[in-house]
């Protein structure tokens, strides 16, 4: 799925706060080692992945966490562990 999708702002607005307050979502802090590998794999700086893709890339390398996606670039990248969200139907 890509491109936009119309949504009002209170309701994106709302969704955002969900995340956030959410006590069975685990945050990730930024610290200076993720933003560094962040910058390694972000396209803008000369890594394969989008600045929002790259974050992701960053902390399942960071935190050596498996990183579960439908990113066929992330899935056949051997340097990352990974594995497609479409086997968990």
């Amino acid at each position: 799925m890509a491109g936009k999708i119309d949504v009002e702002l209170k309701s994106w607005l709302r969704f955002i706060v969900d995340v956030l307050e959410n006590p069975l979502l685990q945050k990730i802090p930024i610290t200076p080692g993720l933003f560094t590998e962040h910058i390694k794999q972000c396209r803008l700086f000369g890594g394969k992945y989008t600045y929002f893709d790259s974050f992701h890339v960053a902390a399942a390398r960071i935190l050596k966490l498996k990183l579960v996606t439908t990113d066929k670039q992330i899935l056949r990248d051997a340097d990352i562990s990974s594995e497609d969200l479409k086997t968990y139907s």
